[in-house]
């Protein structure tokens, strides 16, 4: 009998991330060097209003992680102290401490200008977890699906022997059909041999031909032509209970 299942075309992201938009509460100082006062053009602390995220600076950085509760960055208010005689602006917009809102679902440039005319840029990062900006899912994690099973499917490329430097497409194959299947045995070895058994990766082309030799039904997508198109598409695919295998 046929199994009616469905894989999407694309890997195996359990969690689909819509994100927007780093780290230590209370403001925080940082050290000037020798200069003269008139001369520096620096954000020596930092907060946002009614928020109390983790700040961190890093050079002329601020990272500033919220709880996972603020899922947007709209319409925040920092609250920031200057070198002595600087002010500050963003986008041409002068900022005044406690008072001057922005948003903050993407990165925030602030023009910091010394009382000599010295200008220096810093910028402020939001988000509200610790993985979502270096994974490239943005700032802010909005929302997340989990379509993961109360089974083990999960198989390590590097354990799947000769190849396994390249064995990513079986790997995901396997896992992918094992998500469907709970009893399916076959490894990323096995279905290695049965396509390109003198290794090479492997194409969509490949990839479809296992899905159809294991029986599997599947459906090939096509992603979007930006950054927000891609994410509604996946999202889609997702919010479907579906998993994706991503070439």
């Amino acid at each position: 009998m046929e199994r009616k299942y469905f894989i999407a075309r694309f890997i195996i992201p359990l969690i689909v991330l819509f994100c927007t938009s780093c780290s230590k509460s209370a403001e925080h100082s940082v050290p000037q060097a020798n200069l003269p006062k008139d001369s520096l053009a620096d954000i020596l602390a930092y907060q946002v209003q009614g928020k109390n995220p983790q700040i961190t600076f890093n050079l002329a950085d601020i990272f500033l992680q919220f709880d996972s509760s603020v899922t947007s960055g709209k319409d925040l208010v920092a609250s920031f102290t200057l070198s002595p005689g600087a002010k500050a602006s963003v986008k041409g917009i002068t900022q005044e401490s406690g008072v001057t809102k922005n948003n903050f679902d993407s990165t925030v440039v602030y023009e910091v200008t010394s009382a000599s005319g010295i200008t220096k840029e810093w910028v402020a990062i939001c988000t509200n977890n610790s993985y979502t900006i270096t994974w490239g899912l943005g700032l802010f994690l909005k929302k997340s699906v989990s379509n993961n099973r109360d089974y083990d499917w999960y198989i390590d490329e590097w354990s799947t022997g000769t190849f396994s430097d390249v064995n990513c497409g079986p790997t995901s194959a396997a896992m992918s059909i094992k998500w469907v299947d709970s009893i399916y045995t076959k490894t990323p070895d096995e279905l290695r041999n049965e396509i390109k058994p003198n290794g090479g990766d492997w194409s969509d082309i490949d990839m479809n031909m296992c899905m159809t030799q294991s029986g599997v039904s599947f459906k090939e997508i096509i992603l979007g032509n930006g950054e927000d198109s891609t994410r509604n598409i996946l999202a889609n695919q997702l919010d479907s209970g579906r998993i994706i295998i991503l070439l």
